[in-house]
């Protein structure tokens, strides 16, 4: 399970029974984490960073960072089909943007 919150951090746990523990602790966004993502392999983080990063799933590795879209926060990440991302901000701006594997290989 993938967590955030008003920091800048996001968390990666695992539950066993009744237990549940830390695996990952994320820090790459510069402002608050408004949103988390799944898509496919990977996940998607919004900030009020003004950007987006895009993570492993599997071994929560930095893929990408899309900045420069929006001029204000990032509040909501969705994959409204497979494959395809809208990405909304305070900006009243949409960007959509289509995922095509793992290995960074993203279109606008």
């Amino acid at each position: 399970m993938w967590t955030c919150s008003d920091s800048e951090e996001i968390y990666v746990w695992a539950r066993t029974g009744n237990q549940v523990t830390k695996l990952a602790e994320l820090n790459k966004h510069k402002g608050r984490v408004t949103s988390l993502c799944p898509v496919q392999d990977t996940v998607w983080s919004g900030s009020f960073d003004k950007t987006v990063i895009v993570w492993d799933a599997e071994t929560f590795q930095f893929l990408q960072q899309h900045s420069g879209q929006h001029s204000d926060s990032v509040r909501c990440v969705i994959e409204v089909e497979e494959g395809v991302v809208w990405v909304s901000a305070f900006d009243r701006n949409l960007s959509i943007w289509h995922y095509f594997d793992a290995h960074a290989n993203f279109r606008k």
